[in-house]
């Protein structure tokens, strides 16, 4: 993806621990290490998002609301192995 993207892809979020990821608010995808959370925004988020799509993640989070610099794609593989579990492919914060 970042070899598509041509430009510097910037985590702000990856693995953490099932407390941690309680005590931030962050979603609990990311005690896998199948998670990122990716700092974008603006038009770079559309290209970016498309990429995304196209190498297949499967759950893609997008927060484009508030200061540029907590804008953000949360991009996973998950949806596959959840059976049973369903979820949006793309959601919003």
């Amino acid at each position: 993806m970042r070899k598509r993207f041509s430009k510097p892809v910037v985590t702000n979020s990856s693995y953490c621990c099932p407390a941690h990821c309680t005590s931030i608010g962050s979603s609990m995808t990311h005690t896998t290490g199948q998670a990122v959370d990716v700092s974008v925004a603006g038009g770079r988020t559309y290209e970016l998002l498309g990429i995304a799509l196209e190498e297949g993640y499967t759950g893609i989070g997008v927060k484009q609301k508030g200061a540029h610099g907590g804008r953000f794609l949360h991009l996973d593989d998950l949806a596959p192995k959840l059976g049973e579990y369903t979820r949006l492919t793309v959601w919003s914060y």
